[in-house]
């Protein structure tokens, strides 16, 4: 009050919603309610703000994962965070709703390019490469065709050789998994699976791509031995697809909308990426008639396999 006081103020009910109002599924609201309450319209925070936040986090990165010396000086750590926070910005700006509407670019997509950084060991790999690696991962899958994708990877090598004079490895050209660094410890070792945790999910490693296709024919070999013949040949998008979906089911609450046309074997790298990393892979038996009931029956076995018997699925 005019007095300085603080007021007292009860029975207070905040309602919040947290999405821009591109997002599909906004309705608008009665003007019977909004004429009886106040509302507050917070935007996103400008370009420096954004920078500030971002640096931030890279300094609790760095004194978590202290192996690459750009996240422990304070001025790497802001050229970082506007490196990030620019690309996020020429991405939005050249890819908007109106075009797509999963073209929908918010700032918990840096957040999530930041936090990803825990899955990799730093003293191993070259910072600049994971930074793009998981820029493409966030950004560039969601592009609808070559031309939208050729037009990302313009906007993110030209700034980081603007800025940090670095070209990254062209896409397609090497892969980040879960293979070559992880075994079976991973499930069994208290330890192994603290860490992961931790870090989000199963550590990353470069491979290239011809390791990568070795180690996947491999395994191809053990699955039709021991279940089914996949009718599968491992060419350059089929491995995308593999090393892909390895790098989403391997980490916390990681998911995927796999969408496109049928026969360009989605399904069946699927089935090969949950085999590489120890999971069973169930599908429900959709048949006509199939409705809520009937999926929750299909889900009742996954649900069994998980939580009773504590396997992957």
């Amino acid at each position: 009050d005019e007095n300085l006081e603080f007021l007292r103020m009860e029975q207070i009910q905040i309602v919040a919603s947290m999405n821009p109002a591109t997002t599909v599924g906004r309705h608008p609201i009665s003007t019977r309610f909004t004429a009886i309450v106040r509302v507050i319209a917070l935007d996103y925070p400008d370009t420096p703000e954004l920078t500030t936040v971002y640096a931030s986090y890279l300094e609790i990165l760095g004194g978590l994962r202290a192996e690459d010396s750009r996240l422990q000086r304070p001025s790497d750590r802001t050229k970082l965070a506007a490196t990030l926070v620019e690309a996020f910005e020429q991405i939005k700006g050249k890819f908007s709703v109106d075009d797509h509407r999963h073209y929908l670019f918010t700032p918990r997509d840096i957040t999530a390019w930041v936090r990803s950084l825990l899955r990799y060991d730093l003293r191993a790999e070259e910072l600049l490469d994971v930074l793009a690696y998981e820029a493409a991962r966030l950004f560039r899958d969601r592009m609808v065709d070559a031309d939208s994708e050729k037009k990302f990877d313009g906007i993110l090598n030209s700034l980081l050789r603007a800025r940090w004079k670095h070209s990254p490895q062209p896409a397609g050209s090497e892969y980040y998994t879960t293979h070559l660094v992880n075994n079976a410890a991973d499930k069994t070792d208290p330890a192994a699976i603290a860490a992961n945790r931790a870090r989000g999910g199963r550590q990353l490693g470069r491979i290239s791509v011809d390791d990568f296709k070795a180690l996947a024919q491999r395994q191809l070999v053990l699955y039709e031995r021991e279940e089914r013949d996949l009718q599968i040949k491992l060419f350059p998008e089929i491995l995308d697809h593999l090393a892909f979906i390895d790098r989403v089911l391997s980490q916390a609450g990681g998911h995927l909308l796999l969408t496109g046309r049928s026969g360009v074997g989605r399904r069946t790298a699927t089935v090969l990426a949950s085999y590489m990393l120890g999971h069973q892979f169930m599908s429900p038996s959709v048949t006509r008639g199939f409705d809520a009931k009937g999926f929750a029956a299909e889900l009742k076995p996954v649900l069994q396999v998980a939580g009773v018997d504590g396997q992957d699925v």
